[in-house]
């Protein structure tokens, strides 16, 4: 049986509709083409995402940052937020498009040897389906070709669910099936690390990937999302998972290894201090340097609080 599709998709209509991201301000390493179905919650990413959202700063992506440093009641507040889809896609948007996208030319030859794939570059970067047949398209710079008319990971989860609804109803849910698997990997080599970090959201929203198909009725509320009721019922809050033996392992060494770097911090103030306090009643110039002990000290005082609130989360997590 024939492949069908029609010659102008009914996505087309809506193209001036998509908004334009924010230019690239950044790059991380691109990520390989190939992606697995189920995406491995990513910790360090996914602090780096909250942490951002909550500061309305994208470029805190680019930053050696984790929840040990931040605002514990912040963070768990933004945490929430995203679980709750509270936080508008612009922003999230914003966020992944500041990430430069995988501009490597290694996967594509790979890639199109596959039919469907071949369709999913077509159908996004030209508009055109049949266009898979042409082999003279299929250059090296259609990834970019594809991200001038779909940006960022965002625009791609409008474009294929467009896409692979029209794919089921003239072929068939196992065609579907085909190009679903096709446009993972399609998604992560043509967005790389922009892809990693929309995966990273999705878990953080427990939103499934764009390529599967949910009912209306299973499809999360956010706060912008109108009701007929005038009645609000909240929803039972999810009970935490126990942690695991290993997991609990695994974070109090983390948290631990935190205490540590504070706890040498603080020596190396000390240190600091002392030496500041001998050029002072050394100097003959009379230079003072009371500001730069009282900074010191400041930083002492905050490394300890945070300390006593690392040691707090340890006594919680049991011997």
């Amino acid at each position: 049986m024939n492949e069908k599709y029609p010659s102008t998709p009914h996505y087309e209509a809506n193209e001036s509709a998509e908004p334009t991201p924010p230019p690239f301000v950044g790059e991380l390493t691109p990520n390989t083409a190939e992606v697995q179905a189920d995406v491995e919650p990513n910790p360090s990413q996914q602090d780096k995402i909250i942490i951002a959202l909550d500061k309305r700063n994208p470029r805190m992506i680019f930053e050696n940052v984790s929840k040990f440093d931040y605002e514990i009641s912040r963070y768990e507040a933004m945490e929430q937020k995203l679980k709750n889809h509270q936080v508008p896609e612009e922003q999230k948007r914003e966020l992944v498009a500041g990430i430069k996208a995988n501009t490597s030319n290694e996967n594509w030859e790979s890639l199109f040897g596959d039919k469907a794939m071949r369709a999913i570059f077509a159908s996004g970067a030209w508009r055109d389906f049949d266009a898979r047949e042409d082999d003279s398209l299929f250059h090296n710079n259609v990834a970019s070709d594809f991200r001038q008319e779909i940006p960022t990971p965002y625009d791609y989860a409008t474009f294929i669910e467009s896409f692979l609804d029209d794919i089921e109803q003239r072929n068939g849910l196992d065609k579907r099936k085909t190009y679903e698997e096709a446009s993972r990997k399609v998604r992560s080599a043509i967005y790389g690390k922009q892809n990693e970090y929309y995966d990273q959201i999705r878990l953080l929203e427990g939103t499934p990937p764009p390529e599967i198909k949910i009912q209306e009725s299973e499809k999360p509320r956010s706060e912008h999302t109108q009701t007929t009721s005038t009645i609000e019922v909240p929803e039972p809050e999810a009970q935490p998972q126990p942690l695991t033996p290993e997991q609990i392992t695994e974070k109090r060494e983390s948290i631990q290894n935190y205490i540590d770097k504070l706890n040498n911090n603080i020596k190396d103030e000390d240190a600091n201090i002392s030496r500041m306090w001998e050029q002072w009643r050394n100097s003959k110039a009379g230079i003072d340097y009371k500001n730069d002990i009282d900074l010191a000290s400041g930083r002492q005082i905050e490394a300890r609080r945070k300390i006593e609130e690392l040691q707090e989360e340890l006594t919680q997590l049991g011997e």
